[in-house]
């Protein structure tokens, strides 16, 4: 396995592993997605700089998962 991709997998599932703890705490539900959605806006902020921007066929499939996500997050 190429180690980006080992690296972005243990990205992922200590974030997942994180916001899991960080709704643990009994914050009102509301706030604790606001800070989650915050926290994880700020660890993607740097990719920015480095990644090219995704291709226009991806752009359907960005903008369907993030629908979906924002229907899972208010659901």
């Amino acid at each position: 396995m190429d180690t980006s991709v080992f690296l972005a997998v243990l990205l992922g599932a200590a974030c997942h592993a994180g916001w899991n703890a960080f709704l643990k705490i009994k914050l009102e539900p509301f706030t604790a997605m606001a800070l989650i959605s915050i926290m994880s806006a700020i660890v993607v902020l740097p990719a920015l700089f480095v990644l090219p921007i995704p291709p226009a066929p991806a752009w359907p499939w960005i903008i369907a998962s993030m629908i979906f996500h924002l229907g899972y997050f208010v659901g």
